[in-house]
């Protein structure tokens, strides 16, 4: 019975020994391989974190400038997002079109919305804590006013769409 020690190294799929194994060998130069690669993943994720976070500051600028957003809001969203990499917010669990009538295309089971028994799909969203959604706005702006921190309250004013017929018309 022989007995090896054996070194885990990254996301090694070849053994490196710790004697027995000449720094030239096959399982050497995989190991290096695979270090390099994982060096190389870790690169592009920390690549990809940072390009999200500039994209999101941008989106963020952009709501502040066209008074979507306020200051005080701003600095705050922007405070979390550089300190952990992610937008801290939370919506109602529903879904709006894109464009002006911001009606409501979907509802996710469970979801705050759906619970309070009075949205429906359909209805249109027509203003956001006192916010009056106009054409000029655009979805992305809509659901910047809508999220919020998760506990907080936010004001929705629906137009409600009258009921479908038996035949869906």
């Amino acid at each position: 019975l022989r007995v090896l020690r054996v070194q885990h190294f990254f996301e090694c799929s070849a053994p490196t020994f710790w004697s027995g194994v000449h720094p030239k060998s096959k399982f050497s130069n995989h190991c290096e391989r695979a270090r390099q690669e994982q060096i190389t993943k870790e690169m592009a994720f920390a690549q990809g974190a940072m390009d999200f976070i500039e994209k999101e500051m941008q989106k963020l600028q952009v709501l502040q400038q066209n008074g979507i957003i306020t200051s005080s809001s701003y600095e705050e969203k922007a405070r979390y997002l550089q300190e952990h990499g992610a937008v801290a917010e939370a919506g109602v669990g529903m879904s709006i079109a894109e464009r002006h009538p911001f009606k409501v295309i979907d509802m996710r089971p469970g979801g705050p919305a759906l619970k309070t028994g009075v949205i429906k799909c359909g209805d249109e969203l027509q203003k956001v804590d006192g916010v009056i959604l106009t054409a000029s706005l655009t979805g992305e702006q809509v659901r910047a006013l809508v999220i919020g921190g998760v506990g907080s309250v936010v004001e929705l004013q629906f137009k409600e769409m009258p009921p479908r017929t038996k035949r869906g018309a």
